[in-house]
């Protein structure tokens, strides 16, 4: 479980030999038990909610569309309507989100999507979108908004406990993704599970969260070396703004040009 460094060069080696990333978990993430039970799970872990809320933070007040990867039942989709409502009523103002905001929210799980399209039925603004994260998610993009790949910009990308389960080099050409997908000015934020740099920390991860016993879905990368993927890529204040163990949140803001 050491740090280590994965080069942008060896990933690009490995990646341009396929544009498709077939995903292992597939199969797993299509049965509602382990999808259902990993929920649980997640939601139990401790300060998770801390982490959400400085992610929260993060996140423009004045956005107009967000990307959220891997969102699962919307629990961070949620979580920014709730924050977005408070400030609203202690303006004084209506108890909704601006009409001009739109969200789009990715999963591969039919029974987590099946809770977060439940749960925004009567919600416009949010659009939940089935995609597996291991394939490109600008080709899903276009071809669901019908527009050009130019006009597919997002002022935010977030993603909650969902990037570690793809491979490594996956994860380096998904933020390259995300990059692109950004207006100018536009934030990553990404609250996931890292790998520690120690065994012993990695047990004492284990033994304070339910999880328990390895999840076999896990990829876990150093934080690191995901730092130092977003610096090459472009992404500028990269850094870990808040971290518990194997919680890691990793922000990085596209350039105004």
């Amino acid at each position: 479980m050491s740090c280590f460094y994965i080069s942008a060069t060896t990933v690009f080696n490995i990646v341009s030999r396929s544009n498709k990333y077939c995903s292992d978990s597939c199969d797993e993430w299509s049965s509602p038990e382990y999808a259902l039970d990993y929920l649980e799970v997640a939601d139990k872990i401790p300060h998770r909610n801390e982490g959400d809320q400085v992610l929260l933070e993060y996140i423009p007040t004045d956005a107009k569309k967000i990307l959220d990867l891997g969102t699962g039942d919307g629990r961070l989709i949620k979580m920014l309507r709730s924050k977005q409502e408070q400030e609203h009523e202690r303006q004084h103002q209506q108890l909704s989100l601006p009409s001009s905001l739109k969200i789009i929210a990715v999963d591969i799980s039919p029974a987590m999507l099946e809770k977060a399209r439940n749960y925004f039925k009567d919600d416009n603004s949010v659009r939940i979108i089935e995609h597996d994260l291991s394939y490109l998610i600008s080709d899903k993009l276009i071809t669901e908004e019908k527009e050009e790949e130019s006009e597919i910009q997002f002022d935010a990308i977030i993603s909650g406990l969902a990037i570690h389960h793809l491979t490594h080099e996956r994860k380096y050409s998904l933020y390259k993704e995300i990059y692109n997908l950004l207006k100018p000015g536009g934030v990553f934020c990404n609250l996931d599970h890292v790998a520690s740099p120690t065994l012993r920390l990695h047990k004492q991860f284990l033994a304070k969260t339910t999880y328990k016993k390895e999840d076999k879905s896990n990829k876990l990368l150093d934080m690191q070396t995901q730092l130092k993927w977003l610096e090459e890529i472009g992404f500028v204040d990269v850094d870990c703004y808040w971290k518990w163990l194997e919680l890691a949140l990793l922000i990085g803001i596209k350039p105004v040009q």
